[in-house]
């Protein structure tokens, strides 16, 4: 194993698989049993080291076998003179991690992965490091256990049966491709599942299938890193390869007790060759609709080429478009194709030359274009809008043509007066804002529109299109001519709005901050009775006349205060007969203004009114108990306001008791 392999290993974070203290694997062959162990930490490997292990062996009967692997610094000694370069670096190695451990107490955590790595794949170095050992000779079932010599640390017991042989695992499929960019091979074949199995691999690489050589000099491992969690798989590149020939790959894997486990599957890898001369555009020509392409490519020595492939784009660099392909060997090419118009086409122009092995070589893009002398189309969909400010906006939508430069917008008040532009520059996009007055009498305008290609062509006018100017005057007010304060209510009329835009009339009524919309109308009210007034209350009555614009005129405020000098009698006055309770109870509607007093007034059969009963409370309802039987009772009612009016004496109402 050289030193290099040391670099290559402190750039790999290691992630150890084993769980237990001492984990413990065998593999049996043909009367030999192999052990091979793995510390779980840092401190119990530098432990083992430092003192050794004990591998105890147990029989069908119970009776247990002793063997001693000796702590490593009894061992050095053992690997100076060895002609094994790889034991005398090894040694050298554990030699100085066992010494800095033992001054530090410590080992360290990179070189316990290292040399636990090296141990999987190379059976000096496991036996260095005293992780491995081989019982021969030995027939029947038997049971092993590790520990660590003078320690509580063990393994858990593996058992075995001579006659029963491990077999090592089949590898899993290779793959391999070339890379025809960078002129090399890559390879990848699942390793995560077999990492219990295998510890290393060596790729072999043959040119003709038959003699295989070893590509890596050290084993690969598969690792992850924090960006590759994930990664299943390893990967290797070859670049030693030459193009034009075929290589052969396959996978030999090294189990965790250094011997080669069952090979991959064979690759055959193919390295196309690559296109390096040029491809040339040299000419294109116009013939009414046709355009002719022609064009060279320059070849290195020993270069084919198998066909030519033309493409188009509007862009010099994106978006190109095969148009047309020809197989040939020949060295020079032309391409012909018919244009969608006479003149006014312009595109950039590309042909790759393809080798036998698929590879390509590109020409420069050529731009082409003839003089265009043929107008435009006119803009679709054009239409606009005038909001409340007096802008307005117009969008439509570009013709099919590719070559447009912008847009000139024209406007009159009316189609007998000729169209004016109003553009200053060419409108780039497709949407224009264009500003107007509002405060005049003029309510409508028209509107058209022309293309303007590059070459300075302009399209025909577009249909005019009329937009109406926002209403922003106001319909004249509406009158309130006369009110009448009435015991119904209050009685308003006016005179309607003479605009002949009103769309709706509103008659309000404000008391203090409080606004109800009393009616809404047209034309067809001329005058309307309040009859929720309350008496005493000072009302503002306004008319409002709005236009479908929502312009609003607003009439002067008429103020009401709503007085009869009385108020109207109580209503709602009924009388019923309870004879269990023996009396009759009166009720009336509630009275909503603050009352002094409220008067009942009573005849008994053909006698004359008296007051007979004050409340000093608002209520609305009393019950007479002083009753005979056999007579009829009248009632009356009157209410004695704090404001020191009164109201009206109300009907009477009779009660047979």
């Amino acid at each position: 194993m050289k030193k290099a392999c040391f670099t290559f290993l402190f750039l790999i974070p290691f992630a150890l698989f084993a769980q237990d203290a001492i984990y413990l694997r065998s593999f049996v062959k043909e009367d030999t049993v192999q052990l091979r162990w793995f510390p779980s930490s840092v401190d119990l490997f530098l432990s083992g080291l430092q003192n050794g292990y004990e591998i105890i062996r147990t029989d069908r009967e119970g009776a247990s076998k002793s063997f001693e692997i000796l702590p490593f610094a009894s061992r050095y000694k053992s690997y100076e003179n060895s002609e094994d370069s790889l034991v005398i670096v090894m040694s050298d190695y554990v030699k100085d991690y066992v010494e800095e451990g033992t001054r530090s107490g410590a080992g360290s955590a990179m070189n316990f992965a290292i040399l636990t790595l090296s141990s999987s794949t190379y059976a000096s170095v496991a036996e260095i490091c005293g992780v491995s050992w081989v019982d021969l000779g030995v027939d029947g079932k038997f049971k092993y256990q590790v520990k660590i010599t003078g320690t509580s640390n063990a393994s858990e017991s593996v058992e075995i049966n001579t006659k029963k042989l491990s077999k090592n695992p089949a590898c899993s499929e290779l793959k391999g491709s070339s890379r025809l960019d960078l002129k090399e091979v890559y390879l990848k074949w699942e390793a995560k599942e077999l990492n219990d199995w295998y510890g290393g691999y060596y790729i072999l690489k043959s040119e003709d299938n038959k003699s295989f050589k070893r590509l890596n000099s050290t084993p690969l491992f598969h690792f992850t890193s924090e960006l590759e969690k994930e990664k299943t798989v390893i990967d290797y590149v070859d670049t030693a390869v030459v193009e034009g020939e075929t290589y052969y790959y396959k996978v030999e894997p090294i189990n965790h007790f250094a011997d080669v486990g069952i090979q991959s599957n064979v690759v055959e890898v193919y390295i196309q060759k690559r296109l390096e001369g040029n491809c040339i555009i040299e000419d294109v020509k116009s013939e009414k609709l046709v355009r002719i392409i022609e064009g060279r490519y320059e070849a290195k020595p020993d270069e084919q080429v198998r066909e030519y492939v033309f493409m188009r784009s509007d862009k010099v660099d994106s978006g190109y478009v095969v148009l047309d392909q020809v197989k040939t060997s020949e060295l020079a090419f032309e391409f012909q194709y018919e244009a969608n118009k006479l003149t006014g086409d312009r595109h950039y122009f590309k042909v790759a030359a393809v080798s036998p092995d698929g590879d390509s070589a590109y020409s420069y893009p050529y731009y082409h274009f003839t003089l265009d002398q043929e107008p435009p189309g006119v803009p679709n969909n054009f239409k606009g809008e005038i909001d409340s400010l007096g802008i307005a906006n117009l969008t439509w939508l570009p013709p099919a043509d590719d070559d447009i430069r912008g847009y000139r917008i024209f406007r009159t008040n009316t189609l007998r007066e000729e169209f004016i532009e109003v553009t200053k520059n060419l409108v780039k996009s497709t949407s224009f804002k264009d500003s107007l007055s509002l405060n005049n009498l003029t309510s409508e305008v028209y509107y058209c529109i022309r293309t303007v290609d590059l070459n300075h062509n302009n399209s025909p006018y577009s249909e005019p299109i009329l937009l109406l100017k926002p209403d922003t005057i106001p319909p004249v007010a509406p009158l309130i001519r006369t009110y009448e304060v009435k015991e119904e209510g209050v009685l308003l009329t006016w005179n309607n709005s003479p605009s002949d835009d009103v769309e709706h009339q509103y008659l309000i009524r404000t008391l203090e901050f409080i606004t109800d919309t009393l009616l809404v109308f047209k034309r067809e009210a001329r005058s309307y009775l309040d009859t929720t007034c309350m008496m005493g209350v000072n009302y503002a009555y306004r008319l409002i006349a709005a236009d479908e614009a929502l312009n609003a005129a607003v009439s002067n405020p008429v103020n009401v205060v709503y007085e009869l000098g009385y108020r109207p009698a109580p209503k709602g006055i009924k009388g019923e007969v309870n004879r269990e309770g023996k009396y009759i109870s009166l009720s009336w509607k509630t009275i909503m203004e603050p009352i002094y007093a409220i008067q009942i007034y009573r005849a008994k059969n053909d006698g004359e009114f008296r007051l007979y009963k004050t409340i000093r409370e608002n209520s609305s309802e009393y019950q007479d108990v002083g009753l005979s039987i056999n007579n009829v009772y009248h009632y009356k009612i009157k209410v004695m306001y704090k404001s020191g009016k009164s109201s009206k004496m109300s009907d009477a109402i009779s009660v047979v008791y």
